[in-house]
């Protein structure tokens, strides 16, 4: 869901945010800690406004 959202043209004060979430998610789902990649999902999710 970050990649794309990053493919689709987000805004800009949105990117860097954005960027930080998929590493976080990354890291969380390498980790095996599913609730903190959730969490990032939910930081992306807020920093695109939905």
């Amino acid at each position: 869901m970050i990649r794309d959202a990053l493919a689709s043209n987000p805004p800009e004060s949105a990117i860097p945010k954005l960027n930080k979430s998929l590493r976080v998610a990354e890291r969380e789902q390498r980790e095996g800690e599913f609730d903190e990649c959730l969490d990032a999902v939910a930081d992306a999710r807020k920093a695109l406004g939905r």
